[in-house]
């Protein structure tokens, strides 16, 4: 069980910098729609979701089907944490 959580904490600190490292690149492009300083909305280029998806597959050397692309699955941190630990254990 502890080493369950270690792993899970892992992948999801992992993921964390992935989306750093995307949304930088992403608003440095001068591509971002907007974003609002109090925090609560941010558009993204268009490009964000997809590269941000390669990034995922690359790092945990996982593929993530088309037909799992939605909220279910990526609309937080923790939810993306929990779809791509147990892709890793498939």
């Amino acid at each position: 069980m502890e080493q369950e959580k270690l792993e899970y904490d892992a992948v999801k600190y992992q993921i964390r910098q992935l989306i750093k490292e995307k949304l930088i690149l992403c608003l440095d492009s001068g591509n971002a729609n907007s974003t609002l300083l109090d925090g609560t909305k941010i558009e993204l280029c268009p490009t964000f979701l997809v590269e941000f998806i390669r990034s995922l597959e690359d790092r945990f050397d996982v593929v993530i089907p088309e037909e799992d692309l939605c909220l279910d699955n990526f609309a937080t941190i923790e939810r993306i944490t929990d779809y791509i630990t147990k892709r890793i254990a498939k």
